[in-house]
């Protein structure tokens, strides 16, 4: 019979289910009763399962367990990137607040580039539902890294996810967000890839760590 935090350290080494059985010398079933468990109790994440089982399964995409997993993987990815998104845009917004003020004239115009400003605004005027949003909510990946980078070289302003990091640091973090905003148009157009590469799902949850309070 698997233990849980075997199957937990066998993940994370990269093992697949038949090689954990074959290690434990127990049935497969008894690999994925666990993984199961890992997973509803937050102690594996859904895509670090994806990655090792799919070894498994080359040539049998339709097991139910494949399907079930590589649903759930997607389903995080989408998440992270949401939240990645949502807390740039939440720290962003409030530091340029204490910085230049809750006013149009304050945060918004002062921090915003006008360019910017301009694009949210026309997206705004042709969203049928638009009177429900601030223009903020209309920024990209790409707007949230100008818009850091304009106040970084013109104010010094230091976000709180920036806090701490070296000038090569700090370099690699924008090119990590062009990356991302790729990687999201990925995710959002699924008729142009079925599936995210791996390198795709470790690059987005490892910028999730980095990024989201854990």
């Amino acid at each position: 019979m698997a233990r849980i935090h075997d199957v937990i350290d066998f993940v994370q080494k990269g093992r697949s289910p038949n090689e954990m059985a074959t290690t434990l010398r127990c049935d497969v079933a008894s690999i994925y009763s666990n993984l199961y468990k890992a997973a509803g109790k937050g102690l594996l994440s859904p895509i670090g399962i994806y990655l090792c089982i799919r070894a498994d399964y080359s040539n049998d995409g339709d097991d139910v367990r494949y399907v079930q997993f590589t649903r759930l993987a997607i389903a995080e990815h989408y998440l992270q990137i949401r939240d990645i998104e949502r807390t740039l845009h939440e720290a962003i917004k409030n530091t340029l607040i204490d910085l230049f003020g809750d006013d149009e004239d304050g945060w918004w115009r002062q921090g915003i580039p006008k360019d910017i400003r301009m694009s949210c605004a026309s997206m705004r005027e042709n969203d049928p539902t638009g009177a429900n949003y601030e223009p903020f909510t209309y920024t990209n990946f790409m707007d949230l890294k100008k818009i850091i980078q304009t106040n970084r070289n013109k104010h010094q302003v230091e976000f709180p996810f920036l806090n701490g990091l070296s000038k090569a640091e700090y370099d690699d973090f924008l090119k990590d967000i062009e990356k991302l905003n790729s990687v999201r148009n990925t995710v959002m157009h699924p008729v142009r890839v079925q599936f995210p590469s791996d390198d795709q799902l470790r690059f987005v949850e490892d910028l999730h760590k980095k990024i989201i309070p854990q």
